[in-house]
């Protein structure tokens, strides 16, 4: 690299928010020429930022650990309960069932694109109590009922 380049790389380095600094500092090193990597890792030093970089870097390569129920795993069945006509009674449903945090779908039956008459499905599992929520529930516009 010539002088004139390293020159103009260490005065823009050097103008750098820390924040940037950091930023191009966490970026993998593969992407950069040598020479410009070095005079990043020099401004970073020269701040006193190069334990603070570090620490980010060990940051990002450690594994998240997340631990889901088995219960979650398994493959929710869905069974149905309803047939509604009307786009308020979706919203009344969902409502309802929301309470419990009953997981529920809304399928159209329709072969010509319309979003009704649509099926209600609930999880398998919940099945009894969400009949059990929505037992005074009635369907507007001759909905059915298939418990």
């Amino acid at each position: 690299m010539e002088t004139q380049e390293i020159l103009r790389l260490k005065n823009k380095y050097s103008a750098l928010a820390e924040e940037e600094l950091i930023g191009l500092l966490l970026v993998d090193k593969s992407e950069y020429d040598p020479e410009a990597y070095e005079l990043l890792c020099s401004e970073a030093v020269k701040r006193g930022l190069d334990d603070k970089i570090e620490q980010l870097k060990n940051i990002n390569k450690e594994p998240v650990k997340v631990e889901i129920p088995v219960e979650e795993l398994k493959i929710q069945e869905y069974v149905p309960i309803m047939i509604i006509v009307d786009s308020d009674d979706v919203e009344a449903i969902e409502a309802i069932l929301s309470k419990k945090d009953i997981l529920c779908t809304i399928d159209t039956l329709s072969i010509a694109g319309n979003n009704f008459p649509a099926q209600v499905t609930v999880q398998e599992q919940r099945l009894k109590e969400a009949v059990s929520l929505l037992k005074d529930f009635r369907p507007k516009k001759g909905g059915l009922i298939l418990w």
